[in-house]
């Protein structure tokens, strides 16, 4: 036989030309049930006879294994070529480490590239960046590290391509940080960046929450004439909504489309989160329904956001019908979906119907957390329930879950709103001592503050405020406001304007509710 390395001959072609038709309908099945895969076509050329495999055939074959995901069968082949007297070249081993790393598998892949250099073979720029890839597939950013570094101390320039699977194993080994500076590297290596080294580099700024170097890249990406794709438009109009800019989403999505690229759920739940945040239900619901018309099946995300939007607008029942909607189209509501939903009972009083969605929770299989109750009780205190509110909170220790700051502050909300002042201050006590590292906040003082204003108790009231002062929390212009209306309620009026006065002093500028506690307090004076 001829060895002729790289030149096929023209049973080499009856092999690319069978294997690759099989790897093409890898994904299909015939009357007999699957394909054949790529290594039992090789098999079978050669028992037919007629056929001797070269470098070259073998190279076709691995590769083929690889793509299909035959990555041990890449081996067998790479084995098998030496059994029969070939001497593997530097394509040979490049293609087997690509097949076996487009499975993950690192450390074959790392076990070649040795072995590759002890028989003299030195790698060049593809076998680099194939084992890079190997490991980056396998999430082991170190050795993709070290390999990056060697390719510089061989004097051969990485590419595009090194620097990307770099890139990529570093994102995989939640190394943002790296990510980041091999993205620099390349930027100042002055190779040309596709979309995928800045999809990497943007995938980083988002972990590190760095939503404005997102809009930079993507700024820079349209200046060097890098056309994005849908996955880092997606991640663009995500940043958006980190940012508060729906405007701009909106606009991102729409100029996607222009430019024939069609968004996907992911992109719709992300526009849709932006104008959730921006209070703008209209356009919210707007998304969804284009989501449909482009024959997007709305998933949680999306459904979750525009409910979350109409509920914070006051539609309470706009998000209630998209719960109903959600649930009909067959997805399965999630902690967020419920969330939102409960959100919306508060919204417009219905608290008997979150007390259901609780329970419905249950029945679906979803386990209610800290904010999912604290919704809830908040839904009993919109409606005054302060009695349910307080139920709900114990039954939560029940359940294991631990109440926060924020769940005591909804329970006492509800007292404070029944002029329960007792149970308010209950609450309170209950905070401090059950808890071990949970403790008041301005809020829950000022929530306690206004049950006692209301029940005619100014002295507790006053107390509560100075309480408040005495454990470094300082009052803002709500619990003054709440002292002051304490002292009204209780036609305590000089004591009123004291605390008004105390209030300028200390630079607290009055708001609306101020004045009018005032005005109501010179009212008294003057009678």
């Amino acid at each position: 036989m001829v060895d002729f390395d790289l030149k096929p001959h023209a049973s080499t072609y009856k092999l690319l030309m069978g294997v690759s038709t099989v790897n093409e309908n890898a994904n299909t099945k015939g009357k007999c049930g699957e394909a054949p895969k790529p290594y039992d076509v090789f098999q079978q050329l050669v028992n037919m006879g007629g056929f001797t495999p070269n470098k070259y055939a073998y190279t076709v074959a691995i590769s083929e294994c690889g793509k299909s995901g035959q990555w041990e069968q890449a081996l067998k082949l790479f084995d098998d070529m030496q059994v029969k007297g070939l001497s593997p070249n530097q394509i040979n081993y490049c293609a087997t480490i690509s097949a076996v790393g487009k499975s993950g598998k690192w450390k074959q892949a790392l076990r070649l590239f040795d072995d590759m250099k002890l028989q003299g073979i030195s790698p060049n720029q593809k076998t680099y960046s194939a084992t890079i890839s190997a490991c980056a597939n396998g999430g082991k950013w170190k050795p993709a590290l070290a390999l990056l570094e060697s390719v510089k101390e061989d004097g051969i320039a990485p590419n595009d391509v090194t620097y990307t699977a770099a890139m990529r194993a570093c994102l995989k080994g939640k190394q943002w940080k790296r990510a980041l500076s091999i993205f620099e590297d390349m930027i100042e290596s002055g190779i040309d960046v596709d979309k995928q080294a800045y999809f990497a580099a943007m995938s980083s700024c988002n972990k590190v929450k760095d939503w404005k170097c997102i809009l930079f890249l993507f700024d820079e990406m349209r200046k060097r004439d890098v056309i994005p794709d849908v996955y880092v438009y997606s991640l663009v109009i995500s940043a958006c909504e980190k940012l508060g800019r729906w405007k701009k989403a909106l606009k991102l999505k729409n100029d996607m489309i222009t430019q024939g690229i069609d968004p996907n759920a992911f992109t719709y739940g992300a526009a849709i989160s932006a104008c959730k945040k921006a209070v703008q239900w209209r356009h919210a619901l707007c998304l969804l329904d284009d989501m449909k018309n482009r024959n997007i099946s709305p998933n949680v995300v999306a459904y979750s956001a525009a409910m979350s939007a109409c509920s914070k607008s006051g539609k309470w029942e706009y998000a209630l019908a998209l719960f109903r909607e959600m649930i009909k189209d067959g997805l399965k509501p999630d902690v967020v979906a419920y969330g939102a939903a409960i959100s919306a009972c508060g919204t417009g009083y219905q608290w008997e119907y979150a007390l259901q969605l609780l329970e419905n929770m249950d029945s679906r299989g979803v386990i209610p957390n800290v904010k999912i109750y604290t919704a809830t009780i908040l839904a009993c205190a919109n409606s005054r329930e302060w009695k349910k509110a307080v139920e709900l909170l114990n039954e939560m220790f029940g359940r294991g879950i631990s109440p926060d700051v924020t769940a005591y502050n909804a329970a006492i909300s509800a007292c404070a709103k029944a002029r329960e002042w007792v149970q308010a201050l209950a609450l309170l006590r209950e905070m401090e001592h059950k808890h071990k590292g949970l403790f008041p906040d301005r809020a829950t003082y000022g929530f306690c503050i206004a049950a006692c204003g209301r029940s005619g108790k100014f002295v507790e009231a006053l107390d509560l405020f100075a309480e408040m002062q005495s454990r470094g929390i300082n009052p803002d212009v709500r619990t003054y406001t709440l002292a002051i209306s304490a002292c009204n309620q209780s036609l305590q009026w000089q004591r009123a304007l004291d605390l008004f006065n105390e209030m300028k002093c200390r630079g607290i500028v009055p708001n609306m509710f101020t004045h009018n506690a005032i005005v109501r307090s010179r009212a008294l004076q003057a009678r």
